[in-house]
């Protein structure tokens, strides 16, 4: 069998929701593209491959669960497996190239049977909670964030130095539920320490996303453009920076940032058109000059006899797209003159 393309599991919201997947011979996955997700509350501690013969992922395919395999169980370059993967004969092995293995997500401790729950509460106006009248024993915790913001991330367990304060989610993530190491509680006590971190990501990635496009301004040079394309550009990054101000999620904030980056490069520069296309002198000395150039536009000839200090000589707007100067012959005549022309925004 092959995973030729992505595989999704649906727990459809039952935890406990178990997945058997059996192969007669080897079993495969294409190359970035045999990957298996999970969703409604599927975990990867309920998943298994029962594989009779070799398994081989490809490169960049992520998997899910226990892999038992009864020959060798081969990774590809930059895969990734959250489980477990156990070669069955004797001459099985487990080869890993540059591969990531994530500890098994699900109702911990893996591989026991599921714990009973025995009771479900909801968290007062300032988010504390409580069961009471526990028995001794050991338990585990867990929080339903099926329908929390996808703004929202966990904060790292066990941070800081009080166990009051810190969070204590070990394993799952936004989107299902998250649940506590094993805790064991005694007679006559209270355990009140046990609570959730959740943090909103949307500000900080609006503030990089409005960084980003100051950045990408300043890296704009004013001379390039004209003077109505300049206020395009800038009225341009006003737009994005209110857009993502406004943005209510993570994909409104990228979609705002792309769209604003888009329309900025768009912005047109001006094109340096002017060319001299030919040069004359007379016989008392002036210097003709063609100078192909687009009609209207507003151009300075400057000369210099050091191609250090320029001088401008005149400042017109022709009115055919070749045009003639004649330079006065007594600045034409002595040292060796240099001529520039430019288009002015």
């Amino acid at each position: 069998a092959t995973l030729a393309s992505p595989l999704t599991l649906d727990g459809e919201g039952d935890p406990d929701a178990v997945f058997i997947i059996q192969v007669v011979g080897a079993f495969g996955a294409t190359a970035e593209v045999g990957n298996v997700n999970l969703i409604n509350d599927a975990h990867s501690a309920n998943v298994f491959w029962v594989v009779e013969g070799a398994v081989s992922l490809g490169a960049g395919t992520h998997m899910e669960g226990t892999l038992i395999g009864a020959d060798a169980i081969t990774f590809g370059a930059a895969t990734t497996i959250n489980g477990r993967a156990l070669a069955g004969s004797a001459a099985g092995t487990v080869a890993l190239a540059t591969t990531t293995i994530s500890a098994v997500t699900g109702i911990p401790p893996v591989g026991t049977p599921p714990p009973i729950v025995l009771a479900n509460t909801v968290t007062d106006t300032n988010g504390n909670y409580l069961f009471g009248s526990v028995e001794p024993g050991n338990y585990i915790v867990s929080w339903d964030l099926s329908s929390a913001s996808t703004n929202v991330r966990i904060t790292t367990a066990n941070q800081g130095s009080d166990d009051a304060l810190d969070s204590d989610g070990v394993s799952g993530d936004v989107g299902g539920y998250v649940y506590t190491a094993e805790i064991a509680l005694l007679s006559g006590t209270s355990h009140l320490s046990v609570d959730l971190g959740l943090f909103d990501t949307l500000p900080e990635v609006k503030a990089a996303a409005l960084n980003e496009l100051a950045a990408k301004l300043e890296s704009y040079i004013i001379a390039d453009f004209s003077n109505g394309a300049w206020t395009t550009l800038n009225t341009a990054k006003t737009v994005g920076d209110n857009a993502i101000n406004a943005a209510t999620d993570l994909a409104g904030v990228v979609t705002a940032k792309d769209a604003t980056l888009a329309a900025m490069n768009a912005t047109p520069t001006i094109v340096p058109l002017p060319i001299f296309t030919d040069f004359s002198r007379t016989a008392e000395g002036a210097v003709t000059m063609n100078i192909r150039t687009t009609p209207f536009a507003l151009l300075t000839l400057e000369t210099s006899t050091d191609l250090v200090s320029w001088t401008t000589i005149t400042t017109a707007t022709p009115i055919t797209e070749l045009w003639t100067f004649i330079h006065d012959a007594s600045l034409a005549t002595g040292p060796k003159w240099f001529y520039r022309a430019s288009l002015n925004p």
